[in-house]
């Protein structure tokens, strides 16, 4: 299952987080330019946006290689229909970029960490 379009109520919040991943890619790039590479690297982590279009090509990936793997795609935020697919043992993996699941119950999330 994968996140569907922003919710509207969390407007100023993507606003904000927008404005902090740009501050990020430019301090990662003014450290990149001293040299500083390792530190430069922790600031691109923070950079990282993943889009509606990175998401549909690894949609577009996972039916052309793996084409019994059901995929969903929820209306909003898919936190909390994970957390019922895994209470209810309907889903075998959960893989986020965040934590958000845990608070709705997923007992176990493998997190992505760039």
């Amino acid at each position: 299952m994968f996140d569907g379009c922003n919710l509207p109520a969390k407007l100023l919040t993507n606003q904000d987080r927008r404005e902090k991943r740009k501050q990020c890619r430019a301090k990662g790039n003014e450290l990149a330019q001293q040299g500083n590479l390792s530190a430069a690297r922790l600031y691109y982590a923070q950079a990282v946006d993943v889009t509606s279009t990175m998401t549909a090509q690894l949609i577009q990936v996972i039916r052309k290689q793996y084409p019994d793997v059901k995929i969903l795609v929820a209306p909003f935020e898919a936190d909390a229909q994970l957390a019922y697919l895994t209470a209810n043992g309907l889903v075998d993996a959960v893989i986020s970029e965040d934590s958000d699941t845990i608070p709705y119950g997923c007992s176990e999330v493998n997190l992505i960490v760039y």
